[in-house]
């Protein structure tokens, strides 16, 4: 039976117009519960104020078989379905309509899903207002019920995708919900030169939910990438990172504030911005030139390095790194210290140590070439303070001169020992020093 439909729907509020176009060819069995819809294509063309872009086409073609005996079946093989400039392909079904079973294989050439998200809220006219709003109470962010009762396994794969203005190329997530747990295992074979691996559980058979996520990214560029996503890059370099990361809650502050977990990194030839590794060594040696005016010295604001390592603990929202290690041309950093997620607040101490000595013409006995410098981080996330730690640095210089003092009475007394002393009793009195 040959099926040919044409409708369109109207709104004044909100302004829209859906209209809808389906044709195919439809054989029904003798107990009208079997529906065997061969050749469908769906059309639909909508334009209105709801719709992204103020219009969109939507051309669906498939062999639609649905069953309506027993539990019920529907299943789309094959599935073309084109809507502005994407293409999505494959097969999908839905078993036992009361308690659903979803099963897909899909896959999209190339999409942006950016067109599709809400607008950013226009935040002008909020500026004219003088009352300060309430903070809005932590929302929740996982659908508990929805996830206990889904049971779903599929795969869909994306070979090109734009989603908060990053960009990738090989995408695929698959994805098993089943009895309260959902397992994603997600990878992209291109991202900004890299490629990134990992696996997400949610399992929600608790009343608070339970996430865990590990994660692998490889040879990434990340300053661009953090310039896709947030405008400006405070870090560039080729990124190496692991994480094994778990979480309890259903809220933001709740995540930060079970935060537990390991984490990995390596940045190879990048810079920081916002540490100032030249600058501050300046200042140093301006201190123990008596300059202190030079010690005020504002440098540009940025580290380059050739490889920057370390690893963190993650306890309770508290990240814990004791091993960073920094390498630059002329300086060698060592870093310690914590970031609060939760309250966004950083205590960070550097080490910095000249790796070579200033030009020769300048090398005197104030150099700082063996000089720990001791720099602090402190502050907040959006608002952290660098500064040389003054005291201990100058602590750190005088007891080197303290050391080197005593080392040189220690071989006077020896050199007058073996003058005057000999034999046993000289070798004793030389080994009380």
């Amino acid at each position: 039976m040959g099926v040919e439909l044409a409708l369109t729907v109207n709104s004044s509020k909100p302004k829209a117009s859906v209209g809808l176009k389906l044709n195919g060819d439809l054989v029904i069995n003798s107990a009208f519960n079997k529906f065997d819809f061969q050749g469908m294509t769906l059309v639909i063309n909508a334009a209105g104020d709801p719709v992204p872009g103020g219009a969109m086409k939507i051309d669906m073609a498939t062999h639609l078989i649905a069953d309506l005996a027993a539990e019920g079946s529907l299943t789309l093989d094959p599935l073309t379905i084109k809507f502005d400039d994407s293409t999505l392909s494959g097969n999908a079904a839905v078993n036992h309509f009361a308690k659903p079973s979803i099963q897909f294989d899909l896959a999209v050439d190339a999409i942006n899903l950016d067109r599709y998200l809400p607008k950013p809220a226009d935040t002008e006219s909020g500026a004219q207002t003088t009352s300060v709003a309430p903070p809005p109470p932590a929302l929740a962010l996982l659908p508990v019920q929805t996830l206990r009762d889904l049971n779903i396994e599929g795969v869909f794969k994306v070979q090109s995708l734009i989603l908060k203005g990053l960009t990738a190329e090989e995408v695929s997530v698959k994805l098993v919900a089943k009895n309260g747990v959902l397992k994603s295992e997600q990878g992209v074979k291109k991202f900004y030169n890299g490629r990134y691996i990992g696996e997400t559980i949610v399992d929600a058979r608790q009343n608070t939910p339970k996430i865990i996520v590990k994660e692998q990214v490889t040879n990434i560029n990340i300053e661009p990438l953090l310039i896709d996503l947030l405008g400006e890059s405070p870090i560039a370099g080729v990124t190496n990172i692991t994480a094994a990361l778990t979480t309890r809650g259903n809220t933001v502050p709740a995540f930060k504030s079970a935060l537990n977990g390991t984490a990995e990194f390596s940045f190879n030839d990048g810079a920081v911005t916002g540490v100032d590794v030249s600058a501050l060594m300046k200042q140093a040696q301006a201190i123990l030139d008596g300059d202190f005016v030079a010690a005020f010295i504002k440098g540009v604001g940025k580290t380059p390095f050739s490889k920057a390592s370390g690893t963190a603990q993650i306890n309770d929202g508290l990240v814990n790194n004791q091993d960073l290690i920094v390498t630059t041309p002329l300086v060698n950093v060592a870093g310690m210290g914590t970031a609060n997620l939760v309250n966004e607040q950083i205590d960070y101490q550097l080490t910095l140590q000249r790796s070579q000595s200033r030009a020769a013409e300048e090398v005197d006995s104030k150099d700082i070439k063996n000089t720990l410098i001791p720099v602090n981080i402190n502050g907040t996330f959006t608002e952290p303070n660098v500064s040389l730690d003054v005291k201990a640095m100058v602590m750190n210089t005088q007891k080197a001169k303290i050391d080197e003092q005593k080392e040189a009475l220690k071989k006077k007394i020896t050199e007058k020992i073996d003058e005057k002393l000999k034999g046993v009793a000289g070798e004793l009195l030389k080994g009380l020093f």
